[in-house]
C-alpha cells in the first residue's frame, strides 16, 4: 500500500506539528520519512529518486528563501495518540499476536455467555416451578 502525494509542482511540503504531542509526532514523522518515503522527481523524459532535506522550524509562518514573503501555516490541534505505534515489522507481528489473543478472548467470552444464558434459562424454569401454585390432587 502506498500513500502518494502529488505536489503539483510544489518544491516544499510544510507540515504543522502541534506543540502538544510534538515529542511523539516529530520522531515518528522523521522515522516514517527516513524509512518509508521515496522522493521522486519526474519530468517529461526523466524519472529520478532524490534525497530530500528536512528541517524543523519553530513558529507558525514559513518564509521562502530569497523572498520577503511569509506564508501562514494552518494550525491543527490533532496529535498522535498514546496508542500510536510506528509501522515496523515488529509492530505488525505484535499486531498479529494481539489480534490472535483478542480473537481467543472473544471466543472465550462467547462460550461463557452461552453457558450463562443456558444457566439463566434453567434457573428461570426452576423458579417458575417453585413459585407455581401446587396442583390439587
Amino acid at each position: 500500500m502506498f500513500a502518494i502525494i502529488e505536489t503539483n509542482g510544489a518544491t516544499q511540503i510544510v507540515i504543522h506539528v502541534p506543540h502538544e504531542g510534538a515529542d511523539r509526532t516529530l520522531p515518528a514523522l522523521a522515522r516514517m520519512l527516513e524509512q518509508n518515503a521515496t522522493f521522486i522527481r519526474a519530468g517529461y523524459q526523466e524519472m529520478a529518486i532524490v534525497k530530500p532535506a528536512m528541517s524543523i522550524v519553530l513558529g507558525s509562518t514559513h518564509k521562502l528563501q530569497h523572498s520577503d514573503e511569509e506564508l501562514a501555516i494552518a494550525e491543527s490541534s490533532v496529535v498522535l495518540g498514546d496508542d500510536f505505534v510506528n509501522a515496523t515489522p515488529a509492530a505488525f507481528v505484535s499486531n498479529a499476536a494481539a489480534r490472535k489473543k483478542a480473537d481467543a478472548e472473544q471466543q472465550r467470552l462467547r462460550t461463557e455467555l452461552s453457558f450463562t444464558k443456558d444457566e439463566l434459562t434453567r434457573l428461570r424454569a426452576q423458579l417458575a416451578e417453585l413459585t407455581a401454585p401446587e396442583q390439587q390432587l
